[in-house]
């Protein structure tokens, strides 16, 4: 943890570096895009590093991190501001996001480039790693996420990219046989990894 700041706000100007701190100790790295969302870096650490070296990484995940929330972080201790860089060339350019009902096998795709959404279905290949519209807390959200998404073993949370959301939904569906709402449809493609 860092050192909590109750007079802390959240700055969501483009090119803000955040420091966050997952529940398996490790220190996480994210700039606020010109979007206001977070690209995290694939990348972590013990201390605190160079923006330089931060952004050296290549992206491991861009997700929306609801405003509030990055305030609260910030006065906990779990996030830390830590400067204000140039944009990490792949956060410049809007990326895609899914949208996918409960219970439905129709998704839809919204480009980041302000483009037709378009409809896909969840085993679609072109959309695996696309993440799926979701608002996530800074405090009680991402320092999960973050060592999920560096280590995908870990096969949690079940929100973030589809691939991760479908693995998840056939672990639960094999958990739980006995729960409907935990049921596959009839038309559902395998991942193909046994839970």
């Amino acid at each position: 943890m860092f050192e909590p700041d109750p007079n802390a706000r959240a700055v969501l100007a483009a090119g803000t570096l955040y420091a966050v701190v997952g529940t398996d100790g490790w220190i996480y790295f994210g700039q606020v895009t010109p979007l206001r969302r977070i690209g995290f870096l694939r990348y972590r650490s013990r201390e605190i590093e160079s923006p330089r070296r931060i952004l050296s990484m290549p992206i491991m995940s861009e997700v929306t991190v609801s405003y509030p929330s990055i305030g609260n972080a910030l006065r906990n201790g779990v996030w830390k501001r830590i400067g204000k860089a140039e944009m990490h060339p792949d956060l410049a350019v809007p990326r895609d996001q899914v949208q996918w009902p409960v219970g439905n096998s129709t998704l839809t795709v919204w480009p980041g480039d302000g483009g037709a959404p378009y409809d896909a279905r969840p085993d679609d290949p072109a959309i695996q790693s696309l993440e799926i519209v979701a608002a996530w807390d800074a405090d009680c959200h991402i320092p999960d996420r973050l060592p999920a998404d560096f280590d995908p073993a870990r096969e949690e949370p079940l929100l973030g990219p589809i691939l991760r959301v479908r693995r998840g939904k056939e672990r639960l569906a094999q958990q739980f046989p006995d729960v409907p709402w935990h049921a596959l449809p009839a038309d559902w493609v395998s991942t193909g990894k046994a839970g």
